[in-house]
């Protein structure tokens, strides 16, 4: 019994440090791709809005993935499936509607934060399409 609980323990760790490996391979793949099509000027305005994105990407999740974690273990250690499943639906559809509301939040935003954080103003507001 005690090693059916060890195997999973390792192949759950094993399977976040892949999770994990992948997230910043994927990163570090788009900062290249993005310095490459932007340029040096536009990778720059994309460096000034990234702590805000990171701001509302933190308000949107809004502590929730530690608490799926817990409740989906919890109810998986119960097992109560179908309330473990229901806990990661409701949860994504709750980060779902944030997110989309949050984006939108940057989206009118965008120009009155450029004002903001730039003294050169420019007729475009290239600081409104990166976040998009």
């Amino acid at each position: 019994m005690a090693s059916s609980g060890t195997s999973k323990l390792l192949k759950g760790s094993f399977l976040i440090m892949i999770g994990n490996l992948l997230f910043r391979v994927g990163g570090y793949i788009y900062r290249v791709l993005m310095t490459r099509l932007l340029g040096p000027e536009g990778y720059g305005l994309l460096g000034l809005t990234l702590p805000f994105q990171g701001i509302f990407q933190i308000l949107a999740a809004g502590g929730l993935p530690p608490a799926i974690a817990k409740y989906v273990a919890q109810h998986r250690a119960l097992n109560e499936e179908e309330m473990a499943r229901q806990v990661v639906v409701t949860s994504l559809k709750v980060m779902i509607f944030l997110g989309i509301a949050f984006s939108l939040v940057m989206f009118f935003t965008a120009p009155g934060l450029q004002m903001i954080s730039s003294t050169n103003q420019r007729p475009s507001t290239p600081s409104r399409r990166l976040p998009s």
